[in-house]
């Protein structure tokens, strides 16, 4: 038993210790803020003076990382470059540098070898080609040979194409591309690697060949085009393609009866399409294996050509035999709003028959979203004319149009509405789900006593009723003291592996340089998926600040999940979007999408509007229509900073792991101030309900998920903000949704989707790693009324235990790892059982106190435990999140200090006791995901 003086001796130390992180905390915002000054300073300095100047006055090595830095964001001239690099041999930075490659530390050998790919000088290229013959992980040698295509050592393309062989797939892509900028050098340095056999150097040259043109290469490409190996046959194709499109023309290319040969003869012609030569397409209709890409290219040209479009309409009308009319049918259909308008030319009665047969094919979703927005009576009498034939013999078009069409156009079809109904859970699994939370409910109340009578055994007959009442609430005391050392003591080892964590990406993310970054396939390409619902007044803003994003290849998505006002229009107004029939890979089950819409003018953006399915669905629709490797869901609500994306995704590199998902940093956009789609002031809210859920953002994602990342053990990534690999996503059934494979809704899809990808990789066995970055920060609005809150908390807490219930058999399973026996028990006993142990716990105190139980002894403890280890768990985090940026100004800075302080005196307590009223029926609740 503790005594009364090492309780004392404790809380005095906590005490010492929580004051002299306060002074260590404001010492370093002090600290912070004069780094950033001098780094200014001394980049003007680079910009304007000769380095002969500031060498004295600086530490060299500093110097040179920040002229590095200088460098990617400034043009300084070629006469300041050479001077840099006269100064830098002068002070023989490239013989540290070169001593740093021979470290045992892969880290120290990647710095080394990011730095002296910017010194160009004998010893840096030599040091870095002998470095790269011996080096062994790849990682390591993806950087060396960067720094050495940065010098343009020709010497070494031997050595690197040779390194391909048998090497890993993510390590050749990227690889390819840091060789290409060698150019033409790479058929100078040596004519024999053109009859090289290895599959991996032959797929080099075949994605070279599509790069440069060269005589040499269009006889590679053209002889490998008859390779033994799909893979080198079909990268051949695609560089053909390229560069010389015209090869496809040629009477062996036309007449093969190849599938793959067809294929790229219908990109070819569709390409380059003039005159009449679309024409040679139709017959591949009607072909095996080509009908489906012969759809596509003739859908694109008669998006793109009035003329090809009228042929087309022709053709169907003049074609006799009924399965090839709905081929044509399906062609014409990506051109639907046109041949609606001509409902009122003088081709009315051909167009009805084409309209017939378009919407007879299943294209009834985009008959809906015409006609739920057009205001043209004529057209929409006409429309209404063909649904009624249709709907005599087709009871599922007719279902489709009773759910979605508006209710005056069901009038003129004589139909009513029809309430989608939601899919019935199953009663055996909630039933079953009812009692183990139950069961689990009632072993978390009974445990404690159980323990208690195990204890006092030999007390239970000599003790009156009363006496072991009181003997059991000081006991409880203890037990709770107990319970916030441990759950406190996690977070201190969870925080010690964020710092350790922070420092290792905080060194990668300093020697990952732009001109590495945006070479093309680096960084993994990405999505933007951003469900929006009803989100008409912030819309344009968001997706204006997603399409300024500093990344070098991605797309956006905005998913309008059948919102009920204005959001749809709002963006087509805007971004003069037309209406366009794509391709669409429905790997993943979702409501009817009723439309896409692009810009020539925006490339990047895409817009869909779908039927209203929640957000799980809003982002399995995206996922559908991207054509990236990596997705990023984002609320349509937030806001990322500029080079969000970038970090995140850069993340990929730092593992030779494969890297399944990555999360990003919360932050409250509450208080701040927002320009054109971009965060021109950061300020802490002026809500004290929103400062006190600033702090556990900062607590919880930068000070938090950091450590679990660290370890292997990271479970959830925000749905505001997060990466994820499309093809794992979609090999595991996408978002849980009522529509999908599992037939279930979830209100907790983001942490669900986590566990479900690490519990598939595990069972495939394929090492991989969820990771988070600390730097990449996304804003969105958190809520300011404790009623919001509560009912958000609530529905975060729900989704735990559904999800726990859901993947319980991995909790405590060492097949799954760290996942298994680390991670979700301590989401079991610390986050879904923990909130109801300390609302018993406080409950206790307070009996305690009003019996007098509590001694001095225990008061401290219990205060030392709940308060002081708290505090200094907040304080810590704060330290951490401002370790690398100055995020606040000095007063913003100091109200967090003081909110860091007390939260710990009521907020927290406040929200455990909230999500401790849960019953077992309500645990069990779940919905469609409501849109905040």
């Amino acid at each position: 038993m503790i005594s009364g003086t090492t309780a004392y001796v404790i809380c005095l130390g906590f005490i010492f210790v929580d004051i002299l992180m306060i002074v260590i905390i404001t010492l370093r915002k002090f600290i912070i803020e004069g780094k950033e000054k001098r780094d200014n300073k001394l980049s003007y300095h680079i910009l304007q003076r000769n380095p002969e100047e500031i060498g004295k006055k600086s530490l060299n090595l500093r110097y040179f990382d920040n002229s590095i830095n200088v460098m990617q964001n400034s043009t300084i001239g070629e006469e300041k470059m050479s001077s840099l690099m006269q100064w830098a041999n002068s002070h023989k930075l490239d013989s540290h540098y070169s001593q740093k490659l021979r470290s045992v530390f892969a880290l120290n050998r990647m710095e080394a070898a990011s730095r002296l790919g910017h010194i160009r000088s004998k010893t840096s290229s030599k040091a870095l080609h002998s470095t790269f013959l011996r080096e062994n992980r790849y990682q390591v040698k993806l950087v060396i040979a960067d720094a050495i295509v940065n010098l343009q050592y020709a010497p070494i393309i031997p050595d690197l194409i040779s390194s391909l062989i048998e090497s890993p797939v993510w390590y050749q892509h990227k690889l390819h591309s840091i060789l290409l900028e060698f150019g033409q050098k790479i058929l100078l340095s040596d004519p024999n690697l053109l009859k090289r056999e290895e599959k991996e150097i032959q797929l080099f040259f075949c994605d070279f060949g599509g790069k440069f043109i060269a005589e040499v290469l269009r006889q590679y490409l053209l002889n490998k085009t008859n390779s033994e190996i799909e893979e080198i046959r079909l990268s051949a194709f695609e560089s053909l393609l390229t560069l010389y499109p015209k090869e496809f023309r040629k009477e062996h290319f036309l007449k093969s009866k190849d599938v793959l040969v067809n294929t790229y003869t219908i990109k070819s012609i569709t390409k380059m399409n003039t005159g009449d030569e679309w024409k040679k397409v139709i017959p591949f209709l009607y072909q095996e294996g080509t009908q489906e890409e012969a759809i596509y290219g003739l859908s694109t040209l008669a998006r793109q050509t009035p003329r090809i479009l009228q042929q087309l309409i022709n053709i169907f009308h003049d074609e006799p035999d009924s399965n090839r009319k709905k081929i044509y049918a399906q062609i014409l259909s990506s051109r639907i709003e046109v041949i609606f308008m001509m409902l009122l030319s003088k081709q009315k009665e051909n167009t009805r028959h084409l309209l017939h047969e378009i919407i007879s094919i299943g294209k009834v979703s985009d008959v809906i979203g015409f006609l739920n927005k057009n205001t043209n009576v004529e057209i929409e009498n006409e429309i209404t004319a063909i649904l009624k034939r249709i709907i005599e013999t087709d009871k599922g078009i007719e279902k489709e149009l009773r759910i979605y069409l508006k209710e005056r156009i069901l009038a003129k079809l004589k139909l009513d509405v029809l309430v989608e109904e939601k899919k019935r859970h199953d009663n055996k699994k909630e039933k079953n789900k009812i009692i183990i939370l139950s069961i689990i409910l009632a072993l978390s109340i009974l445990l404690l006593p159980a323990v208690y009578a195990i204890r006092r055994f030999d007390m239970l007959d000599e003790w009156t009723f009363f006496e072991h009442v009181k003997q059991f609430i000081i006991d409880f005391n203890y037990y709770l003291v107990f319970y916030f050392v441990a759950i406190n003591a996690i977070n201190i080892v969870i925080l010690a592996f964020s710092v350790k964590g922070m420092n290792t990406q905080s060194r990668f993310w300093n020697m990952k340089k732009s001109t590495f970054l945006f070479r093309k396939n680096i960084l993994p390409s990405v999505s933007i998926i951003a469900p929006a619902y009803c989100e008409e007044a912030t819309i344009i803003e968001s997706t204006n600040s997603l399409l300024n994003l500093n990344f070098p290849d991605y797309e956006i998505i905005v998913v309008n999940d059948g919102s009920g006002d204005s959001t749809l229009n709002t963006l087509i107004d805007y971004y003069k979007l037309e209406k366009v029939d794509i391709h669409i890979n429905f790997s993943l089950a979702t409501k009817p999408i009723r439309g896409i819409y692009i810009n020539k003018s925006f490339p990047k953006l895409v817009i869909v509007d779908k039927a209203n399915g929640g957000k799980a669905d809003s982002l399995n629709a995206g996922i559908n229509i991207s054509r990236k490797e990596f997705f990023c869901g984002i609320d349509a609500d937030s806001l990322l900073e500029p080079d969000a994306l970038l970090k995140v995704a850069s993340m990929t590199l730092n593992s030779e792991k494969e890297t399944v998902a990555v999360g990003g940093n919360i932050f409250p956009i509450n208080g701040c101030s927002v320009d054109k789609g971009h965060i021109s002031d950061i300020k802490v809210p002026q809500n004290t309900i929103a400062r006190f859920q600033t702090m556990e953002y900062i607590r919880a994602f930068m000070a938090g998920r950091v450590g679990w990342a660290y370890i292997n053990c990271l479970l959830i990534i925000s749905g505001a903000f997060g990466l994820f690999s499309k093809k794992r996503i979609i090999e595991i059934g996408g978002y849980l949704t009522s529509s999908g494979k599992f037939g279930k809704d979830t209100v907790g899809e983001d942490m669900e989707l986590v566990v479900r990808l690490a519990r598939h990789m595990k069972e495939k066995k394929i090492p991989a790693k969820i990771q988070y970055s600390f730097n990449a920060n996304c804003w969105t609005e958190v809520p300011e009324s404790f009623n919001i809150l509560y009912k958000q908390r609530d529905r975060w807490h729900r989704g735990l235990i559904d999800i726990l219930t859901f993947h319980k058999k991995l909790i405590f399973n060492p097949r799954y790892q760290n996942i298994g026996l680390v991670a979700l028990p301590y989401f079991l006993l610390f986050e879904m059982i923990g909130p109801l142990f300390e609302i018993m716990g406080y409950f206790m105190v307070v009996v305690a106190i009003i019996l007098g139980l509590i001694n001095n002894t225990l008061a401290l403890l219990l205060f030392a435990a709940t308060v002081l280890m708290g505090i200094f768990v907040s304080l810590s985090s704060l330290l951490i999140a401002e370790k690398e940026v100055n995020y606040f100004s000095r007063k913003d800075f100091f109200i967090l200090l003081f909110f860091s302080f007390i939260e710990n005196f009521g907020f927290r307590q406040v929200m455990n006791s909230e999500l401790s009223k849960l019953s077992p029926q309500k645990m069990t609740e779940t919905s469609d995901f409501a849109h905040i």
